[in-house]
């Protein structure tokens, strides 16, 4: 996550860790990726 703080892209392969599938289906809810927020709260 530091280096993903610092507008790099992580190091390794994702991992699913959580899969929102079922928030999207119910609720209609949109995700966007981790980088986006986390890029813009360290700019």
């Amino acid at each position: 996550m530091k280096i993903m703080l610092n507008n790099q892209p992580p190091v390794g392969k994702p991992e699913i860790v959580y899969s929102s599938a079922l928030a999207i289906k119910d609720l209609g809810i949109s995700f966007k990726p981790v980088s986006i927020p986390l890029n813009n709260y360290s700019s």
